[in-house]
């Protein structure tokens, strides 16, 4: 098992989040593969208000967690971001943006 593994194993989940919840954009992961904290992003903190009031949030964390098992590892944590936080808070630097740990 590998980093490229999981990261192919949550571009699927990317890809279910991206036609399930509007205003989601992409996810990343920060870590090892083995144990990562797996980042989702929305386009704005609207977006991601409802996403995480309607449900959707238990079945990504579901979906996300599936996907570190099957490559053997463990999502340490969930993080929910917004492009309209990164661009208010950090400037629209991301690397910048994560390594503050604002978890939400």
């Amino acid at each position: 098992m590998s980093e490229e593994r999981l990261v192919e194993q949550l571009t699927d989940v990317c890809e279910w989040a991206k036609q399930k919840q509007e205003g989601f954009v992409w996810l990343t992961h920060i870590g090892h593969w083995r144990r990562p904290e797996i980042v989702a992003v929305f386009e704005t903190e609207a977006h991601k208000a409802r996403a995480l009031s309607n449900g959707w949030y238990s079945a990504f964390v579901e979906a996300a967690e599936f996907a570190c098992e099957a490559v053997k590892g463990e999502a340490k944590s969930f993080r929910f971001e917004s492009e309209q936080a990164c661009n208010e808070r950090s400037g629209g630097n991301w690397a910048k943006h994560l390594q503050k740990g604002s978890v939400h």
